[in-house]
């Protein structure tokens, strides 16, 4: 028997909505998406109806798909029931309606076109790794450093040991508070003037205004340590000293000890600027005749040298290497222009003196190394098994060590704080990376530099290069000294000390002879134990007489002897810049403005930078 029945009339709002879009561009008021019109059309009884309804409800597909459904089912019951089947029965026999559902529901889901499966499955995908990255924040955001080991005292330990009677800073401060800075002096000329320069009566007033507090200086220069114990705040003695200097907070914890890297060191730039007083008084007490002040000035140049490398960081050693610099230069020039001023025995004693300071042109990276600990413990879980994850403490610590300001780039960190927390090595690798990174330092600090090819620094510039190394190695980036450079310092510094021991020699036998020797050679063994090597080539400094006046130097940075003539040009480097063979090769393939220094790097007599009034 066939059952048929014309489907009813729908309203026609009714019909409107369940026409798609393409029939209505068509003109067209279909309405052939209405699944329940699809399901009642065919008249069937209400069993059969109720249990085509609940399947492709079930199903859960589109409607497009359930009309199909609909209709299929119908075609499948209206066949039953022409072949004489009761409703009834034959709704028993389609069986479980949810089973039916769900296979139905998959086999036209497999139908799907492609575009629409690759949409479906980038969707899970993105869920799936926004799941994950929620995690990761979460994972990121819970861990927590152990309470910090406060390293500040360790740091210290070697200026805290130096008995308060032996201790040369309270003598440092009393002189510096009785002087006023050389503000005119320094803000007429562009340096300090010479006893035989224009200005120099200017330094001249000065320096007998406060032959006192020289001497004073003199005497703390003398003692045993300097005793100044760095902190994160200025003491109260010091006060007086740096009265605007205000304490630096380094900690993401009010009650966690502060930082290492939040010491302050006020004191370093004051005794630069009292080694350089002590040089303009070597050469004022030279023009004098006063040898036995120079020598002593120089002295305590070189005691002063000691005191700046009281603590184990690069910055002390660098600020070191700048004020044995002033002595040497200060001997040079005393011995080149004034030599009347000095006797063979204060010339020895002087050499004797300049000589004895190989320890202190060494370089130290403890400071280093126990601020880059302090830093890591502050940054990473502790498992107590020495490793451990970066955490949001230490993403906030660096953003404090770095002053970033940008609101922006704060929220773009903050929402990648997972990703930085997976990318970033664990505590362990992490201390790995870092010190094997410094003993590559030390063994490049260790290499003649004529010998050097390659830096260390290479290496951090190659992750500056690259934004997943950048923030994969993040607290070694933004931490990391330029050491290399400072390598570089110490071993120029070295070569100008080596000068003025050559100037000395070389005044010595002229004494002896009565004329300037003619090579460097004549010195070895009697007044030099060997000749000092050129920093740039490797072989013996050189040395000329021009216009019978004696001249020591180095070949400099383009590696050729130019006869001791320098190059002076405004706005040139100076032939004292370092440069590896490659860099050099480069530079000169570049040429014009790029072209490496020419000329000789001229190191005694001392070559004085032209003059000039900065008030002019």
């Amino acid at each position: 028997m066939s059952v048929s029945s014309s489907p009813s009339r729908s309203p026609v709002f009714t019909r409107l909505r369940h026409t798609p879009l393409r029939d209505l561009f068509r003109g067209r008021l279909t309405g052939r998406l209405d699944v329940e019109r699809a399901i009642t059309r065919h008249g069937f009884p209400s069993v059969i109806e109720g249990c085509l309804r609940s399947v492709v409800r079930q199903t859960r597909l589109w409607r497009s798909e359930r009309v199909d459904v609909a209709d299929e089912l119908a075609a499948h019951f209206a066949d039953g029931l022409d072949a004489g089947v009761d409703p009834e029965d034959l709704a028993r026999r389609f069986g479980d309606l949810r089973r039916v559902a769900r296979l139905i529901r998959r086999a036209k889901r497999r139908q799907r076109p492609l575009p629409w499966k690759f949409l479906r499955w980038s969707g899970l995908a993105g869920v799936a790794l926004f799941a994950c990255y929620l995690l990761l924040g979460i994972r990121f955001m819970l861990g927590r450093p152990a309470p910090p080991i406060d390293y500040r005292p360790l740091a210290s330990a070697a200026a805290a040991a130096v008995p308060a009677t032996d201790r040369a800073w309270p003598h440092y401060r009393a002189a510096l508070l009785e002087m006023e800075r050389p503000e005119e002096i320094i803000h007429t000329y562009n340096r300090a003037p010479h006893p035989d320069e224009d200005g120099w009566e200017l330094v001249r007033v000065y320096l007998e205004r406060h032959q006192s507090s020289l001497a004073s200086v003199r005497a703390a220069a003398a003692r045993p340590g300097l005793g100044f114990v760095a902190r994160s705040e200025i003491t109260a003695a010091d006060r007086a000293l740096w009265p605007d200097t205000q304490p630096i907070s380094t900690t993401t914890d009010p009650m966690d000890p502060e930082m290492l890297f939040s010491v302050l060191m006020p004191h370093l730039g004051e005794l630069r600027q009292l080694a350089r007083t002590l040089a303009w008084d070597t050469r004022r007490a030279a023009a004098e005749g006063d040898g036995v002040t120079a020598v002593a000035n120089i002295e305590a140049i070189i005691g002063m040298t000691r005191h700046a490398r009281e603590m184990p960081f690069i910055i002390n050693d660098l600020v070191a290497f700048a004020i044995l610099t002033s002595a040497c230069e200060a001997a040079g020039d005393v011995v080149a222009r004034t030599p009347t001023a000095l006797t063979d025995a204060q010339l020895v004693n002087l050499a004797h003196r300049i000589a004895a300071t190989d320890e202190l042109l060494t370089m130290r990276l403890d400071g280093e190394r126990l601020g880059f600990e302090d830093l890591v413990q502050r940054s990473y879980t502790d498992n107590g098994r020495g490793n451990g994850r970066f955490t949001r403490q230490g993403l906030q610590l660096l953003g404090m060590l770095t002053a970033s300001g940008d609101e922006t780039e704060r929220v773009l960190v903050l929402s990648a704080l997972p990703l930085v927390g997976l990318i970033v090595p664990d505590r362990r690798e992490m201390l790995a990376t870092y010190h094997d990174l410094m003993d590559t330092f030390e063994r490049e600090a260790r290499t003649p530099l004529w010998e050097r090819e390659h830096s260390a620094e290479d290496t951090v510039e190659a992750w500056h290069g690259s934004l997943f190394d950048t923030v994969r190695y993040l607290p070694l980036v933004l931490t990391m000294p330029a050491l290399g450079k400072a390598a570089v310092q110490r071993d120029l510094t070295t070569t100008r000390r080596d000068a003025a021991l050559v100037g000395i020699a070389l005044e010595l036998e002229r004494r002896s002879i009565g004329v300037w020797p003619a090579d460097l050679a004549d010195l070895v063994p009697h007044r030099l134990p060997t000749l000092p090597r050129d920093p740039f080539d490797g072989h013996a400094l050189r040395y000329t007489l021009v216009n019978g006046a004696p001249r020591v130097y180095s070949v400099g940075t383009n590696r050729t002897d130019d006869d001791g003539v320098e190059e002076v040009r405004p706005g040139r480097d100076h032939a004292s810049r370092w440069m590896t063979q490659a860099q050099l090769d480069a530079s000169r393939a570049r040429g014009g403005w790029h072209a490496p220094p020419a000329g000789d790097w001229i190191l005694w007599p001392p070559r004085r930078r032209p003059l000039t009034r900065d008030d002019a």
